[in-house]
Order: C-alpha cells, then sequence, then structure tokens
C-alpha cells in the first residue's frame, strides 16, 4: 500500500495554528487604531479650544501694547496709566467696571494737541464677561470695540481679567477656562514709551511772526487803506488778499502787493477794497514768496439785505420773503439770487425804496438758504440765513375712510425716496414716491378702511432727512347697495333677477368678496294669503357685484330692499317692479239683489289668478238657463218657487272689475222682486244660482 500524503488541498482552510495566531493580531491591531482614533480625536478639541482662546486675544494684543506705548507715566488724576474703577470721561455713558484708563497727548499738524484717552473695562453677562476697549478724542463721543470676547468667570463671582503697573511695564493677566483641567493664565505686557510731556527738550526758537499793521479796522466797499509789513526775508515780494483759501489763484483775488526792503519790511502798501465784499467781518492775508505769512481783519462797510420776518425768517416754497437793501447806490439796479445762483427778483434804488416781497420757488429745498443782492455797481451783500420749510399740501383736506386724497410736496431733495405714513413718521405707510430733481412730489394717499373718524396727520418722510406734515380730516364712509331689477315685469308666481352692486360714497366699491349674509324684504302675501318663497340668506359677490333671485306672488309694484347684516352694515332699495296677475283661475260674482222682476240684473264679476289677484282683460258671459219669466213651468208655480237657473260663461278677456250684465223677463207690473244668490266661485263651466222671489 501507499501512504497518502499529508499535503492539504487549497480549498482546506486555515489551520488551528494560523487561526490563533491571527485572532491575536487583529486584537492588537484594533486597538491601536482605536488609541490612535482616540487621541487624535482629543487633539481636535484641544486644538479648537487653543484657536477659539488665540482667537479671543487677538484684538487684545493688537490694541493693548499701542495703548500702553502712547502713554506717559501718571504725574496727576486724568492723566497717563491709572488703574481702577476710573470712568472713561467721554460723552457717552460708562458701560461695566473700570480696569484700566490711559489717557496721553499728541500734537497735529496745525500747532494744537489733542487728548487721547481709553479704558479699558469688564462687562459681565451671566458666567462670563467680556473686555471692552472704550476710546474718545478730546473727551468727545467714545468709540467701544470688545477687545476679548466672553471669558468665563471664576467659581466666587471675580473677573478673569487682572492689571498691574510696575514703573513703566503695564500688564494685562487673562485667565482662561477658570475652574477647570483647561484653566490657563495669559499675559500681555507693554512699556510706555512715550515721555512726559514735561521731560521734553525744549525746541529750538522760532523765528519772530511777520507783521502786518493795517491803516484802519474798517473800510467802505470799493475804498482803498494802506499796511505796513516787518520781519519778511529781506527783499520778499508780498501779495495780500481777502479772504484767501488754497483755491485762490495767485495772480487772481490779491488786493495788492509790495516788496520788502532789505530789513524784512515796507511801508504804504496800497489795498483796494472790492466792491463785491460783503457787509461784515474779512481777514486780510499777506503771504511773503519766500514763505512768510501774516493775517489780520477788517470791516467792510457795503449793502445790507433786512428781511422783513426778522431773525431766522421761515417760509415755504413758493411764497414770498420781504427783503430790504440798505447801503446801495441811489438808482443802483439790484438783482436778487438765492443763494447767489437763482434769480428771484430786481429793484431799482431810490430813495426809501419799499421792501421788495420775492417769491421763493417752488422747487426750493428745505433748510437753510441766504439772499444775494447785486447791483449794477458792483456792491453786494448777503443776508442772514433763513429757512425754507418743507411743504406737503393735501387735496381735499376731508376725506371719507377708505377714499383717496393727493398729497403734493415741495422742498426735498432731488431724488429723495419719500414715504408717506398716516399719524406719525413711523406709522401706516400709504405711499411711496420719489421727488423729482426739483424736489417735487405727487403721490395718492388712500386712507385705509375703517380709519377712526377725526383729525389725523399725514406725514411725508424723505431718506434724505427731508420732511413735511399736513393736517387730514376723516370721515365716516356711507356704505351701500345699488339693487337693479334684471327686468322690468314679473309675472306672479315668477321669480325676479336683481343684480346687488356695493358701494362706498355713492361709487362702487370691489373690495367686497365672497358670501355675505343678507336680509331681503319688500315682496309681500298673495291677496288669497298664499306667501312667496323663501328670500335667500346669502349673496355672493365678486370685485363687489352679485346676483339674487326673489319669488313674487302679490300683483302690485313691489320695491325689493336688500341688507348686508355683517358689518359695516350695507342696505339698498331697488326701484318698483310691476307685477301682473298670473292666469285666470277663478270667478267671484257679486250681485245687486233684489231687482224688480222687470229690470236688468246687475252682477259685478271679479276674475283671479290662483293667488287670488284680479285678473284683467277678462270677458264673462253669463245667462240663465232656463230663462228667468220664459220658463212656463216655472211661472206657473204659485209664489214664484225657487229656480235652479244653470249660468254658462265664455272667455275671460275683458276688463277687471265689469259688470256682466244678464236679464230675466216676467210678467209686467207684477210687482215680484227675485233674488240672484251666488253659491259657487269657481272656474267650472258652470255654476248654480238660486232665484227666490
Amino acid at each position: 500500500m501507499r501512504r497518502r500524503s499529508g499535503r492539504r488541498g487549497r480549498g482546506a482552510g486555515f489551520t488551528l495554528v494560523e487561526l490563533v495566531v491571527m485572532i491575536a493580531i487583529t486584537g492588537v491591531i484594533t486597538t491601536s487604531l482605536v488609541n490612535g482614533i482616540v487621541v487624535v480625536l482629543r487633539s481636535n478639541v484641544a486644538v479648537s479650544t487653543r484657536t477659539d482662546d488665540s482667537g479671543d486675544l487677538l484684538q487684545l494684543a493688537t490694541w493693548f501694547p499701542q495703548d500702553v506705548n502712547s502713554t506717559p507715566a501718571a504725574t496727576a488724576i486724568g492723566t497717563g496709566v491709572e488703574l481702577g474703577d476710573l470712568t472713561a470721561g467721554c460723552a457717552t455713558a460708562d458701560v461695566g467696571v473700570g480696569l484700566l484708563r490711559l489717557t496721553w497727548s499728541e500734537q497735529t499738524g496745525t500747532g494744537a494737541t489733542d487728548t487721547y484717552r481709553v479704558s479699558y473695562r469688564s462687562l459681565t453677562t451671566g458666567t462670563v464677561a467680556s473686555l471692552l476697549r472704550v476710546s474718545c478724542k478730546n473727551f468727545g463721543t467714545a468709540s467701544t470695540n470688545t477687545a476679548s470676547r466672553s471669558v468665563p468667570l471664576f467659581a466666587d463671582g471675580s473677573l478673569p481679567f487682572t492689571l498691574t503697573a510696575v514703573g513703566s511695564t503695564v500688564t494685562m493677566s487673562v485667565t482662561q477656562h477658570a475652574g477647570t483641567s483647561a484653566q490657563k493664565v495669559v499675559q500681555i505686557d507693554a512699556v510706555s514709551r512715550n515721555p512726559s510731556i514735561a521731560t521734553l527738550p525744549d525746541a529750538p526758537a522760532a523765528p519772530p511772526p511777520s507783521i502786518m499793521t493795517l491803516s484802519t479796522d474798517s473800510v467802505d466797499a470799493g475804498n482803498a487803506m494802506t499796511a505796513e509789513f516787518s520781519r519778511f526775508a529781506a527783499s520778499e515780494a508780498i501779495t495780500v488778499y481777502l479772504d484767501y483759501t488754497h483755491s485762490t489763484s495767485v495772480a487772481a483775488g490779491s488786493i495788492g502787493s509790495g516788496v520788502a526792503d532789505s530789513s524784512g519790511s515796507t511801508t504804504g502798501v496800497r489795498l483796494s477794497i472790492p466792491l463785491s465784499a460783503v457787509n461784515g467781518p474779512h481777514q486780510v492775508f499777506a503771504i511773503g514768496n519766500a514763505g512768510s505769512f501774516v493775517a489780520g481783519s477788517i470791516w467792510v462797510n457795503n449793502g445790507t439785505i433786512e428781511l422783513a420776518q426778522g431773525g431766522v425768517a421761515q417760509v415755504t416754497p413758493g411764497a414770498t420773503i420781504d427783503a430790504d437793501v440798505h447801503g446801495f447806490d441811489v438808482n443802483d439796479l439790484v438783482t436778487f439770487l438765492l443763494d447767489s445762483n437763482t434769480v428771484i427778483g430786481t429793484v431799482t434804488v431810490k430813495h426809501n425804496t419799499p421792501a421788495s416781497a420775492l417769491l421763493v420757488p417752488v422747487t426750493t429745498s428745505g433748510g437753510l438758504h441766504v439772499i444775494s443782492a447785486i447791483g449794477t455797481s458792483g456792491r453786494r451783500a448777503v443776508s442772514g440765513p433763513f429757512t425754507v420749510l418743507t411743504t406737503l399740501a393735501l387735496l381735499p383736506t376731508t376725506v371719507p375712510e377708505s377714499m383717496v386724497t393727493s398729497a403734493v410736496v415741495y422742498g426735498f431733495h432731488a431724488g429723495e425716496a419719500i414715504s408717506y405714513h398716516l399719524d406719525s413718521a413711523t406709522g401706516a405707510v400709504l405711499a411711496t414716491s420719489t421727488a423729482d430733481m426739483d424736489g417735487y412730489n405727487h403721490a395718492t394717499l388712500t386712507i385705509p378702511p375703517f380709519t377712526t373718524a377725526g383729525a389725523h396727520v399725514i406725514e411725508a418722510v424723505g431718506d434724505g432727512n427731508s420732511s413735511g406734515a399736513a393736517l387730514l380730516n376723516v370721515t365716516t364712509s356711507v356704505r351701500a347697495f345699488t339693487v337693479t331689477p334684471n327686468q322690468a315685469t314679473v309675472t306672479a308666481g315668477g321669480y325676479a333677477l336683481l343684480t346687488l352692486q356695493a358701494t362706498i360714497n355713492g361709487v362702487n366699491d370691489p373690495t367686497l368678496t365672497g358670501a355675505q349674509p343678507i336680509v331681503v324684504s319688500g315682496p309681500s302675501n298673495s291677496p288669497n294669503g298664499r306667501s312667496p318663497a323663501t328670500f335667500p340668506s346669502s349673496a355672493t359677490f365678486v370685485a363687489g357685484t352679485a346676483t339674487i333671485s326673489v319669488n313674487l306672488v302679490n300683483a302690485i309694484p313691489t320695491k325689493i330692499t336688500v341688507t348686508d347684516i355683517a358689518a359695516p352694515v350695507r342696505t339698498g332699495e331697488s326701484l318698483a317692479m310691476t307685477v301682473t296677475a298670473a292666469p285666470a283661475a277663478a270667478l267671484a260674482f257679486a250681485v245687486a239683489c233684489p231687482q224688480p222682476i222687470t229690470n236688468n240684473w246687475n252682477s259685478g264679476v271679479t276674475v283671479s289668478d290662483q293667488f287670488g289677484n284680479v285678473v284683467s282683460g277678462a270677458a264673462v258671459t253669463l245667462t240663465f238657463s232656463p230663462a228667468i219669466g220664459s220658463n212656463a213651468s216655472v211661472r206657473a208655480l204659485s209664489g214664484w218657487p225657487t229656480i235652479t237657473a244653470n249660468i254658462a260663461y265664455g272667455s275671460v278677456t275683458n276688463a277687471s272689475g265689469s259688470t256682466a250684465s244678464f236679464t230675466a223677463t216676467g210678467p209686467t207690473g207684477n210687482g215680484h222682486k227675485p233674488s240672484v244668490l251666488v253659491t259657487a266661485s269657481t272656474a267650472a263651466l258652470s255654476t248654480s244660482c238660486t232665484v227666490t222671489s
């Protein structure tokens, strides 16, 4: 026999030893992976926390060193570095608790000194505190920034911020995550590098300023004065200007010039004051070509404008303002300009010239304006300021609620967006629009439904701070129905179609929509007591219009009244409709008895329809059969016994209430007065009538 080999086939699987080794290795690898993931996750949290912490301190690390570097050591209260709960001292109210106050001064390019104040303050909200940096210039309005976002307080409620100052070193300590395993303290140190102003060395002495001496401090426009100059550079060219600005051309606007001698002085420089210099104070500037500079002031006497309203006058666009000119030459033609650019009038100066009524254009924007007066002589005057009020006008000024009024505004800024409000600048918006290039706007305003009757205010508010207001009287609107029959005539028993149109103050009101509860009245019961069919109890409106149908049974002129019982109540009544009788359905007889047997017997005949309405145009023919007085058997009866006669009738077409005549013929003069009794009143083909003596 051959011994079988111990080699396993390809699909025989793991041996027990291999399986045990694999399980052991897998456990080790899995444990390592889990530990690695946990470490990564924990590291991510720590990294995130450190990132947040760094972000919290970023602003503080930016501002704090710069502020301290700029501040000298304190020499008195309100200067230098000061620790403690001190007020910021700015024009804005303080918030939080003061920790550090810094004060320093800086000199501007013009030689002026500005004072800067910074206050670091802690603001507590719940269990966290924020560090604020409050700063202002020259103790004006404060600017507040967050230097560090919310940091948890200590368990005892104490602040996480601590400040110390040793010499010129100031330290800010911030404790983050107080009371936790992640608690840490971050310190920011800064050193003052700005010495006290008192310790600065004296600046080199400045050269003595140039000197200008004017021959007078008051001069009439159009006249001349002289000036002397000293302490200029030797041979320096000097140009003199009136009210000089940096935009003034060197070649234009000068009122005189001269050249300094070897000692830097010159005398007798003529200064010509232009006629256009307005009445009032002016500055005289002397500028040398070597950089020397000096200024002085004079009063120029010239024409004046006096506003008759006095003070700061207030006018509306389109109104007039009275202006009186003084100091102009006789026969001088003076042109008035609004703000030096719009001609609003002219006047020729005479002795005792009356005030001129100047029309303020309706397109003038609201705010302060001046009037300039320029004469052909060259004299010029400028008025004091006056105020042009923005204007809002309404037409009409009394309007029912839900209706419209027109609003017109003047004096707004060109292109200014305008909103129109009811009762206040923040009230219901009635319309929005935009002022045109002349500051004008027209808008249509719809007063909200059911606005309380009485006095109200309409305010126009512009996004450029223009505003205007006007009074509006609101009344209560009259709401009603117009009830219009779709036909003028209806047959009894039929239905009338009616159109309901909601109105408000006499015009169609499309706002009424949907099903509305209504009450219909007007139609009455028929003569024989029959009632109309049930009236509709609601109507469905589309844009204020609805249609209903009403049953009519009484043949009389009929008006229909419709009332909407939902608030607000509306009601309306139709014109009278003609209701005609239905086809004939019954007869009614009324006999005038007794009558002499030799007379004609007259019987009133009424023809009616099924509702008891009289039928017009019914022709009734009545005969006795047998004819009374021609029946021998009847005549033979003693005492004129009861005779039964049949009454036959033809078509019903003659006039209502006509009298049907029938004749009973008997012996002449027998004196008997028989009577006729109607025993039935139906539309049957025959009716029995009993005749008695």
